[in-house]
């Protein structure tokens, strides 16, 4: 629908924290909170803030210190020339600077300082589905501010909680950028659809296959990768991985012939 720019509002999605623009922001700050970080700073050199390419990040990696070293050295290595050294000179310089003032300024101030620093909001804005990737990015300014209201946590505590939150992904819906009754197309489940009534319902996957289906391979979280074992008595992890989905789709199938509002389309 984005190509065709139609207008759609997803209706509570779960996956605000796994956002790239999330993950850039939260490198940001582990880059400006710890000079040890060099995974967090190779992300935020090569993300949009600085845009540095991978050939230049293994140039300033020859360093003795490693990439810190490289990129914050009193002079670069003469063999960065044209635009890739003047932005490595730029990602040091703001660097540096915002280090300095990270202890004087607000969580929610450091925030905005980043993004007038680096423009990274307009650059985000030229990208595909940026008007969705600035909301979010406001969405997670203004979680920065509630933090900043209780007056006692840190820079580090917001850092520790934005990180084990993109590491466990708990429900939070990505920022709406459509309100919720504009004549927009809206994506739900049935269950989010229930008792609701639209003028036009689209119902996709009909014809999908059971997810227990004839797959040779297949990956869970919990068993890791899995394939079938040769003969049809051999009892292997796809085998209990096909037991699980079919428990599940089973499962589905309760949920939805006791809804009470079937007798009605609701999406």
């Amino acid at each position: 629908m984005s190509s065709q720019n139609v207008p759609y509002y997803v209706v509570g999605g779960k996956a605000f924290y796994s956002r790239q623009e999330v993950v850039d922001l939260l490198n940001f700050l582990r880059v400006l909170d710890s000079q040890l970080d060099e995974v967090a700073l190779a992300g935020v050199l090569r993300s949009p803030f600085f845009s540095l390419r991978d050939d230049t990040l293994f140039l300033l990696a020859q360093h003795s210190g490693g990439l810190s070293g490289g990129l914050f050295a009193p002079s670069l290595t003469d063999e960065l020339t044209g635009d890739e050294r003047r932005r490595a000179e730029f990602a040091a310089a703001v660097l540096r600077d915002l280090r300095a003032v990270k202890n004087r300024r607000s969580i929610t101030e450091l925030i905005n300082e980043i993004l007038s620093r680096t423009a990274y909001d307009a650059i985000l804005s030229a990208e595909f589905l940026g008007e969705r990737k600035l909301a979010n990015l406001r969405k997670l300014v203004e979680m920065a501010r509630t933090f900043d209201a209780s007056g006692v946590q840190t820079l580090t505590d917001f850092i520790a909680w934005l990180a084990e939150s993109v590491a466990s992904q708990p429900d939070e819906a990505p920022a709406a950028i459509e309100a919720e009754k504009s004549a927009v197309v809206r994506l739900m489940s049935i269950h989010q659809a229930k008792g609701l009534e639209f003028p036009v319902v689209v119902v996709p996957d009909l014809q999908r296959k059971a997810r227990h289906g004839g797959d040779k391979a297949a990956f869970d979280p919990q068993l890791g990768p899995l394939v079938s074992a040769a003969g049809e008595d051999a009892i292997d992890g796809m085998r209990l991985f096909r037991f699980v989905e079919r428990d599940l789709d089973e499962q589905e199938s309760v949920r939805c012939s006791t809804s009470p509002s079937r007798e009605r389309p609701t999406i």
